[in-house]
């Protein structure tokens, strides 16, 4: 029997390899994480907190386009651990929107008592 008839394992992804796949999308994310770090940094607060949750959003978004790439066999977590990743990042997405709200209904209160 030969050895080209015996089934093959594909060939494990390193992650050098997965870097140099998607290094334009990895570059991008960090663009982005980097600009909700910095919105937070702006003069005008209502402006940065807009322009830090909108990076935060498309953040988030690029991150799940990432993982989604990962092949199955590249991490071995269990769905316990993935779960409990997934959770923290819900809670600091509504931490960061709960936040957003009542920053902008004081401004909104802040402006309607400067007018009285």
């Amino acid at each position: 029997m030969p050895e080209d008839s015996a089934p093959k394992k594909p060939k494990k992804l390193t992650l050098g390899e997965f870097v140099e796949t998607n290094q334009r999308l990895l570059s991008v994310l960090g663009i982005f994480a980097a600009l909700t770090v910095f919105g937070g940094n702006l003069p005008e607060p209502l402006i940065g907190q807009m322009l830090s949750f909108s990076c935060l959003s498309i953040t988030i978004l690029i991150a799940i386009e990432v993982w989604r790439r990962l092949p199955m066999d590249f991490y071995d977590l269990d769905k316990l651990s993935n779960q409990a990743e997934l959770s923290v990042v819900f809670f600091w997405l509504f931490l960061f929107i709960s936040t957003f709200i009542l920053i902008v209904n004081g401004y909104l209160a802040f402006l309607k008592f400067q007018n009285h």
